[in-house]
């Protein structure tokens, strides 16, 4: 049951993430971007 939340959970937080992130660009920047950084 876990290993079927794990990949949604992934996604939702990094939609999270992309949003409240100052000039973060998917076109440009790779998801693993994400993990840097204040929240990373």
């Amino acid at each position: 049951m876990g290993g079927a939340v794990a990949g949604p959970l992934f996604y939702l937080s990094a939609l999270v993430q992309m949003a409240v992130r100052d000039g973060f660009d998917l076109r440009v920047h790779p998801l693993s971007q994400l993990a840097t950084g204040e929240w990373g």
